[in-house]
């Protein structure tokens, strides 16, 4: 995981949350550091989150969607698109889930990598 310091190499900055969101895709498209390879935003949501991946879109191999006792769910719908050939951007419309907490799972083909994080479905 990473700080907000690390983000922006220990320069702290007051901006509101669209710039904010827009900084740290910046900072992921301008970064060679692998240490970041997704972002999730917004977090929490009542309706739709985007993940931004630093994989192209022809290596990931599923997205899912569980609830905590680790089932997975099918009320969601998601695009995914190519934001250029190292990058992907999901959309992920969870409007029709009950409130609560859900994680999402993302497989990564070419390394096997599994990314799993949380999405809080709020009010």
């Amino acid at each position: 995981m990473f700080s907000i310091k690390q983000l922006f190499n220990n320069n702290i900055r007051i901006v509101s949350p669209d710039k904010f969101v827009n900084l740290i895709k910046e900072n992921i498209q301008n970064s060679g550091n692998q240490s970041v390879p997704y972002i999730t935003y917004p977090n929490p949501t009542n309706k739709t989150f985007y993940i931004e991946l630093r994989y192209p879109l022809s290596e990931i191999e599923s997205i899912e969607v569980y609830d905590l006792n680790g089932v997975k769910q099918h009320g969601y719908t998601k695009e995914v698109k190519s934001i250029n050939e190292k990058a992907t951007k999901i959309e992920i419309d969870i409007s029709q889930l009950d409130f609560g907490m859900f994680f999402f799972e993302i497989r990564i083909k070419h390394n096997k990598n599994v990314i799993i994080d949380k999405i809080l479905r709020s009010l």
